[in-house]
């Protein structure tokens, strides 16, 4: 385990050097050094015999120390220099645990307790061991999961996480992707032309006629909302587009939006919540007139011609944090899922969970 310190008025933690094996490697090194090299000049004494002595027996002591945590913890010279190469990153590691302990702490400490972190590159992989230390539980295995992932960028993909046997260790595999998988609009001709269709890349497409509803998940910085506005680019001037704007992410587009569309306040959320029901059920008596015409049973907001209007959820909990009503906001959001998918009414939301909550949800 490694200890920050909290610096003199300031909220900041830094290392100190002294705790570093590094340091006293090199100091030993250079009083080693120096004490033969004045005795090769002729000085000598017993006093600086008995120096040179005792930092010849630390720098070996340090050094098969360091050699020996290296083979148990990385297991070969090339492991070794690989961590050295990607030091950097240890050190990124380390800002974002540090950030992410002190960030909402009810009371500054003067010191900060950090794992101790081994990590190499093999097989087009960054493999990580990060010390289990006591008072971890298995949840952390998530966070953790997502602070590394958030600091390798899009780069690589986490594919596997696992305590190891001991339960000492937390263990990480993240793969490299052979190629950027990040939603980018290459020309004018990316938007389709069915408003029921919206492309997320070169050869992925969602098709909500049949998959009406989108529940983005993931960690703060994931860029859930960046999937949003993803969809929201291409459903412009085409589709009706409402918000419950929990993080007020969309108020920019008020500028040439009616406010009609936008809900921050408790009552804007559910007045356009049941604003949305009561088209709703205009809709329903379209589409039975439809079916009476066709005389076909089983028919589509998208079989009929009808728009789809989209409801975007920004932060769902940010939403119900706003209501004091928070269980009428979710009888009237679970009327909506449940009977908006024929009527061309899309709910797109995006929920801050971990990756064990994903799991439960989809399960659901």
């Amino acid at each position: 385990m490694k200890y920050f310190y909290k610096k003199k008025n300031s909220d900041f933690y830094e290392s100190r050097l002294v705790d570093s094996p590094v340091f006293w490697w090199i100091t030993t090194l250079v009083i080693t050094c120096v004490g033969v090299y004045a005795f090769v000049k002729g000085y000598s004494s017993n006093f600086l015999k008995n120096l040179v002595m005792a930092s010849a027996l630390s720098l070996a002591g340090i050094s098969f120390w360091q050699a020996y945590q290296v083979k148990k913890y990385l297991g070969s010279f090339k492991r070794f220099c690989s961590y050295l190469v990607n030091f950097d990153l240890v050190q990124r590691l380390d800002t974002a645990l540090l950030n992410a302990r002190s960030k909402g702490a009810m009371r500054a400490e003067t010191y900060r307790v950090l794992p101790k972190i081994w990590l190499y590159y093999e097989n087009n992989a960054f493999h990580l061991k990060i010390e289990k230390l006591p008072g971890s539980y298995s949840e952390d295995l998530d966070h953790l999961g997502e602070l590394i992932s958030s600091t390798l960028g899009d780069r690589y993909f986490l594919t596997s996480k696992q305590i190891s046997r001991d339960e000492s260790w937390f263990l990480f595999v993240c793969s490299k992707l052979e190629k950027n998988l990040q939603w980018t609009p290459s020309s004018r001709n990316f938007r389709l032309e069915d408003p029921y269709h919206v492309r997320l890349m070169a050869d992925f497409t969602l098709e909500f006629e049949k998959l009406p509803h989108l529940a983005v998940f993931g960690a703060t910085g994931s860029r859930k909302t960046t999937t949003l506005i993803a969809i929201l680019l291409q459903e412009l001037g085409r589709s009706e587009c409402y918000f419950l704007d929990g993080k007020s992410e969309f108020s920019a587009l008020k500028s040439f939006m009616s406010d009609k569309y936008f809900a921050e306040s408790e009552d804007e959320i559910l007045a356009l919540m049941n604003h949305l029901l009561k088209i709703m059920n205009e809709r329903k008596k379209i589409l039975a007139e439809e079916v009476k015409k066709r005389g076909k049973m089983g028919l589509t907001a998208h079989d009929i011609g009808l728009p789809p209007v989209f409801l975007f959820v920004d932060e769902y909990a940010s939403v119900k944090a706003r209501c004091s009503k928070s269980k009428e906001l979710d009888r009237l959001m679970l009327q909506a899922l449940m009977q908006f998918r024929s009527l061309g009414r899309c709910v797109y939301a995006s929920l801050s969970v971990t990756f064990n909550h994903c799991f439960k949800y989809a399960d659901a």
